[in-house]
């Protein structure tokens, strides 16, 4: 946190002074991992993207913490008590600490994957660990995950506004109100959706989403003013049960059977998922030193976890067995206490339609050319794979009187080879993947000058668009929003969807991922028995089984059981 240190680089040395040239470490592969025999030689560095006095960086650790609580805190809340209903409250309670710790740790793992290398986003951490092959895995991933989560939103939509718009109409045409969701038709539901849908149209289809930005903020109010109103209702209906002729519903303490908790472990797993934001949060944090990343990650979910688990534990208690997918659909639509943040979610989650499009379609639209660019990198790493191995055999009869002019020439071609590379990437990247001047990877210290230019700081310019793009982008929007649509006036309730995309594809994201990068990056440097990387490795193993066991309990439900059952 020196402010008199002119570089973008924190460089921790631990037995040598310079950074000496891995054997086989280029930029479109994994190039924070070197050779067996040099791991002694390299540094410890960390790479600030954008650099530590960037004037982008104006996010304090107030604002900071509050962006990221605000960005944990989504529709998936509402679905939380169906979770508690089909695990118990002892099962729930323990599912919940386990996910806020093992998101916690796994934004900590991934904000330091990004210090390790530079990168600037989730896809480029992955790229840098295992190759642009697992880029374009991730990129797919997460358009998949996206898609299912705008389904899930339609569906919020349709569940909250449809009761609000049939309430006012019969409350201005003198009939009586609706008393719960039952009263009201499937077809009103799909029209309302459907009117939601083309109001938000002109949203949709932005490619800047700037105006949004305070969105986040009004769902994290909605969230508060909601668990504060079924706090009362909860209240009112245990002290006052008989005298409203109403049954105190029954709470259980276990599950009834091991497939609920592999029904409900993928929505608590949803309700801490924001491994997206954080790399953009750390990117906009004032003197992100590690000690303050991680009060900002730690603060974050221990109030995420607090607003969740009262959110989820409230509203079991209110609902009881009859606990349903969207916990708003319990509640009469005409409650005036439950009303202000029924709007106020509403309006949230309508305004979210956009927020999760734009990246969806972004990720759609990235497939092709990563995927180009990915086999394009495979014939160039296999012309310089062979060029290396040529070279090592040629030079393999020379004595030792040569090694010193063979290393330093062998050390002149890497250089070179890995400046052309991180030149290439730079065309598509935001940003290079270990610095932008690759020629003071030699014997000089590895420092950067406060006049060279630092990616992440400049201006982006103004990129013309001609109609072929204008045409793929409104198609490619439409196909998602239309396809979306059908799929959410056709499922059966918001936890199937959240089930469906948490089983598998959320196990990924938040913990599988991040817990393979980690280990990649730095147990070269920790050794296999350190305590961070024997916390990944624990925590990879049980999130391939988890994922494992949900999906096939979610499959297994889908085709031969039926969610109703």
């Amino acid at each position: 946190n020196n402010p008199n240190i002119p570089s973008r680089l924190i460089t921790f040395q631990s037995h040598s002074t310079t950074l000496r040239p891995p054997t086989m470490c280029r930029a479109s592969e994994s190039a924070v991992v070197p050779a067996d025999h040099e791991r002694d030689f390299m540094p410890d560095i960390e790479i600030l993207t954008p650099h530590h006095h960037c004037p982008s960086r104006r996010a304090t650790l107030l604002s900071a913490t509050f962006n990221l609580v605000a960005s944990i805190v989504g529709g998936g809340i509402l679905s939380v008590p169906l979770a508690f209903q089909k695990c118990g409250l002892v099962v729930s309670t323990l599912l919940m600490i386990l996910a806020a710790a093992s998101s916690d740790y796994s934004l900590y793992i991934l904000c330091s994957c990004a210090r390790r290398t530079g990168a600037s986003s989730y896809g480029e951490v992955c790229r840098v660990s295992y190759g642009p092959g697992l880029e374009v895995f991730t990129t797919i991933l997460l358009f998949v995950f996206l898609f299912f989560v705008i389904i899930a939103y339609m569906v919020l939509v349709q569940d909250i506004w449809t009761p609000i718009f049939m309430l006012a109409i019969q409350t201005i045409s003198g009939q009586n109100s609706l008393s719960d969701g039952s009263d009201s038709d499937n077809s009103d539901g799909n029209a309302v959706l459907l009117g939601v849908v083309l109001l938000m149209s002109p949203f949709l289809l932005k490619r800047d989403l700037h105006a949004l930005r305070f969105n986040c903020y009004v769902g994290f109010a909605s969230a508060a003013i909601l668990c504060f109103a079924i706090a009362r209702r909860v209240s009112e209906k245990y002290q006052n049960g008989d005298s409203e002729a109403r049954e105190i519903p029954s709470v259980a303490l276990f599950p009834k059977s091991f497939a609920d908790v592999l029904f409900a472990f993928p929505i608590i797993t949803l309700a801490f998922l924001s491994q997206f934001n954080i790399l953009s949060i750390q990117r906009s944090l004032i003197s992100p030193c590690r000690k303050r990343v991680r009060l900002v990650i730690d603060v974050a979910v221990a109030l995420c976890f607090i607003l969740t688990y009262a959110f989820g534990l409230l509203g079991y208690l209110y609902g009881g067995e009859d606990t349903r997918g969207n916990i708003l659909l319990n509640f009469s639509f005409d409650d005036k206490v439950v009303l202000l943040g029924r709007v106020g979610y509403g309006i949230t989650i309508m305004f979210a339609l956009p927020i999760v499009t734009l990246p969806c379609r972004e990720s759609l639209l990235a497939i092709g050319p990563q995927f180009v660019a990915w086999r394009e990198g495979d014939r160039k790493n296999d012309t310089l794979k062979d060029d290396t191995l040529t070279r090592e055999y040629s030079n393999s009869s020379f004595g030792s009187s040569e090694d010193d002019e063979m290393a330093s020439l062998e050390a002149s071609r890497l250089k070179q080879a890995m400046a052309q590379e991180v030149q290439e990437s730079n065309q598509t990247e935001v940003s290079p993947l270990l610095v932008s001047d690759v020629a003071q990877i030699s014997d000089q210290p590895l420092i950067l000058s406060d006049k060279q230019e630092v990616p992440g700081c400049e201006s982006q310019e103004n990129v013309s668009e001609t109609i072929g793009d204008h045409f793929v982008h409104i198609v490619s929007t439409f196909l998602i929003v239309s396809i979306c649509y059908v799929a959410a006036v056709s499922a059966s309730g918001v936890a199937v969807v959240w089930s469906i995309c948490g089983s598998s594809m959320a196990f990924l994201i938040a913990y599988i991922l991040p817990g393979m990068c980690y280990i990649k990056i730095r147990a070269w440097r920790k050794g296999h028995s350190h305590r961070m990387i024997i916390s990944s490795w624990i925590m990879l193993v049980i999130s391939i089984v988890a994922a494992i066991a949900c999906t096939t309990q979610t499959v297994w439900r889908m085709f031969f059981v039926g969610y109703g059952q």
